[in-house]
Formats: C-alpha cells, sequence, structure tokens
C-alpha cells in the first residue's frame, strides 16, 4: 500500500475513535438496600452484554462509562 493510501485509512480509523469517545457519558450511583437504604460496598455492577464494570466502595459508590443505550446488571454475592 503507497503512503498516500495509508493516510486517508489511518484518519479514518482515528475519526472513529474519536466519535466513540464522544457518545460515552459517566454513569454514576449509589447502591442501597431498598429496606433499610443502607448503602452497599462490594457490588458488582456491569454493563450487560459488554465486559465492561466496576465494584462500588465502602460508601456504596460507583463510576463508570457508559452508552445512552447500555443496561446495567448489579450483583452481590450472598445478597438476598
Amino acid at each position: 500500500m503507497h503512503c498516500c493510501l495509508k493516510l486517508p485509512f489511518v484518519f479514518a480509523l482515528l475519526f472513529l475513535v474519536v466519535v466513540s469517545g464522544f457518545s460515552q457519558k459517566t454513569t454514576r450511583g449509589i447502591v442501597v438496600d431498598s429496606i433499610s437504604l443502607k448503602v452497599l460496598a462490594g457490588v458488582h455492577v456491569r454493563v450487560k452484554n459488554s465486559d465492561r464494570g466496576t465494584v462500588t466502595n465502602s460508601t456504596g459508590v460507583f463510576t463508570l462509562y457508559t452508552h445512552p443505550a447500555d443496561t446495567l446488571t448489579l450483583s452481590f454475592v450472598g445478597y438476598n
């Protein structure tokens, strides 16, 4: 491939990476027990059908980059 043919491809690839970055947003939340309203630390928060995820901190707070159509799933081992 000639140099002049590679350059537009590289720019197109960089443009796609930049555009996909703009469609993400930071989602922040706090996970609490629905009855006692106590914060839940160590809850796994994941984006459904993705490998993206995080764990709530000691105050039940999480931060995760998401797309507008993402669905979050939460799991906590031993919690009923």
